[in-house]
């Protein structure tokens, strides 16, 4: 039997830049993968980590991982989580995924395989120069245009601060398209090195589910994507994903003027049409360092 899969890592393929300031002594770093099975039947899947350093595994410490089912003619939005030791700065170190696919759950009748790699380079901001740096602590857009967004003291990265907020709610059981957007323009010094990194959070209500993007343009082009995996939260609880940060290579457009834009784009419901659950991201503290 033949089954025609992609298998794509929505912001794990190629370079990734990793910020390790917050890090104590483990990373740990999400990957977003979508699965599409365009085969007649049901398909299983596990994923392998292929280490050459034996550094990173799975959040159980292994490096193999069993993702389950996909049924015909459908797509799965699944988040993993690989862990390492944190790394000197500087560190450059790749790994290879690989999806291993079959035909029965016991995971014995493997039909196909497929990889996507991924290279590491762990940088800490804090041991950068500052270009721009936009806290919006002051409870204003700090020279940003927004779209969708508003500036809240909801939640901050900083103890009483405030971030970027994009929410909304509904009762409808089928996915509707939330998109904010934030732009700024400044110029680029003539650096060897110069990165943009932000902080993004995800809360949800009780009965709300949803995915999405989060994406850093430069001039228009896609420099970085982060996927918000598929959550449903059930009742009587508030889902929050936690502060996490997304980092941009940003080097190519140094001495020169650019146009900056972070867009947040949501896919969102209820579970239940008797609640108008929320949700809700906020992004925080974006900055541009180099050197």
């Amino acid at each position: 039997m033949s089954a025609r899969i992609t298998f794509e890592l929505t912001e794990g393929a190629g370079t990734q830049i990793v910020d390790i300031r917050d890090v104590v002594d483990i990373i740990n770093y999400y990957v977003g993968l979508n699965i599409f099975n365009s085969s007649i039947q049901t398909l299983y899947f596990r994923l392998q980590i292929i280490d050459p350093s034996g550094n990173w595994t799975f959040d159980d410490g292994t490096t193999l991982k069993d993702l389950g089912s996909v049924n015909p003619a459908a797509v799965a939005r699944l988040c993993v989580l690989l862990k390492r030791s944190k790394p000197p700065v500087g560190t450059e170190e790749t790994i290879t995924l690989k999806l291993l696919m079959y035909t029965d759950s016991e995971y014995t009748n493997k039909l196909d395989e497929k990889s996507q790699t991924i290279t590491f380079v762990f940088i800490d901001t804090s041991q950068l120069t500052v270009i721009d740096e936009s806290t919006f602590d002051d409870g204003s857009e700090d020279g940003w245009t927004l779209t969708g967004f508003s500036v809240s003291d909801e939640m901050s990265i900083n103890a009483g601060g405030y971030s970027l907020k994009l929410a909304d709610r509904t009762s409808s059981t089928s996915f509707k398209t939330l998109v904010g957007t934030a732009e700024k323009s400044i110029v680029l010094p003539a650096m060897n090195k110069i990165y943009i990194r932000l902080y993004a959070l995800r809360k949800m209500w009780a009965y709300g589910a949803s995915y999405g993007t989060i994406r850093i343009y430069v001039n228009g082009e896609l420099v970085s994507q982060f996927m918000l995996h598929y959550r449903a939260v059930p009742s009587g609880e508030t889902g929050y994903d936690g502060w996490f940060n997304i980092v941009a290579d940003i080097s190519k457009y140094a001495g020169t003027p650019v146009t900056i834009k972070v867009e947040v784009e949501m896919r969102y419901r209820s579970t239940s049409v008797s609640y108008v659950p929320y949700t809700i991201v906020y992004i925080d503290e974006i900055l541009i360092c180099g050197e």
